[in-house]
C-alpha cells in the first residue's frame, strides 16, 4: 500500500512518455518530490498534489486512487477542516 499512488502515476506518466522531470514542471512541483511519490516514499501526497499530477497526465483522480475518488476526496476535506 506504500506505493499506492506512485505506481499508478508513474504508470499514466510513461504511458504518455513524459520524463519524470517534464511532468514535474508541468505540475508545478520539485522533481524530488514526483520522484518520492512514485518511490512510494511519500505515501500520501495530498489531494491538491494529486489533483494537479492528474490534471497534467489527463486521467481521472479515481484511476490514482484505484477507483475510490470519494474515500479520498472526504478524507482531503476533513483534512483542511482541522485546524
Amino acid at each position: 500500500m506504500a506505493n499506492r499512488y506512485g505506481t499508478r502515476i508513474k504508470a499514466a506518466r510513461k504511458k504518455r512518455g513524459l520524463s519524470l522531470r517534464a511532468l514535474a514542471q508541468a505540475a508545478g512541483m520539485n522533481p524530488s518530490l514526483l520522484s518520492r511519490i512514485e518511490s512510494g516514499e511519500v505515501a500520501n501526497p495530498g489531494i491538491a498534489t494529486i489533483e494537479r499530477l492528474c490534471r497534467v497526465l489527463e486521467i481521472e483522480i479515481g484511476e490514482v486512487a484505484g477507483g475510490k475518488r470519494g474515500r479520498v476526496v472526504q478524507s482531503a476535506r476533513r483534512s483542511r477542516r482541522q485546524p
